[in-house]
């Protein structure tokens, strides 16, 4: 089917498969998070998805809502993600702001100096797969390595982190 995007249209499944191009950002962030053009390019591919997500939310409301559709009860949400232009728009959402996420662990995590390979083999994965989960294992990774490791940083530096 295809998908109304404000100003042009384009076949669902297009803009689906293109989503997969995360997959650059998240090789990335896992096999060269010290390369100096790592972080660059990441943002610019969450600018980029970020920009899509813009236009699908705007071809879902162009498109029209369900009826029920909402955010006030389960009902209603399950209601919105009915409709396969919502669906698209908040899988558009969701790999934007993960990779997102992605880079800020990876970024924040060399601040810190937790060995790449944890952030890696651990929470990359997990962000990837369940985003607030792979989140907070870093954040009680890195309390942990703060707490008992010698820091690379003041603590009065890691207190703004």
């Amino acid at each position: 089917t295809r998908m109304p995007i404000v100003g042009f249209v384009v076949e669902d499944e297009t803009i689906f498969g293109a989503l997969n191009g995360c997959i650059v950002g998240w090789a990335l962030l896992a096999l060269a998070p010290r390369w100096g053009h790592t972080q660059g390019v990441v943002l610019a591919i969450v600018a980029c998805y970020s920009a899509l997500y813009i236009f699908t939310l705007a071809g879902a409301v162009v498109a029209g809502l369900p009826p029920g559709a909402g955010f006030s009860t389960l009902a209603e949400v399950h209601s919105l993600f009915s409709a396969k232009e919502a669906v698209l728009a908040g899988w558009t959402h969701y790999i934007a702001f993960d990779l997102f996420v992605g880079r800020f662990i990876v970024a924040d995590s060399q601040f810190v100096g937790i060995p790449h390979l944890l952030i890696a083999l651990l929470v990359l994965p997990l962000v990837l797969l369940a985003g607030p989960a792979g989140l907070l294992c870093y954040l009680f990774l890195k309390t942990i390595w703060i707490k008992f490791s010698k820091p690379t940083t003041s603590k009065s530096q890691l207190k703004d982190l």
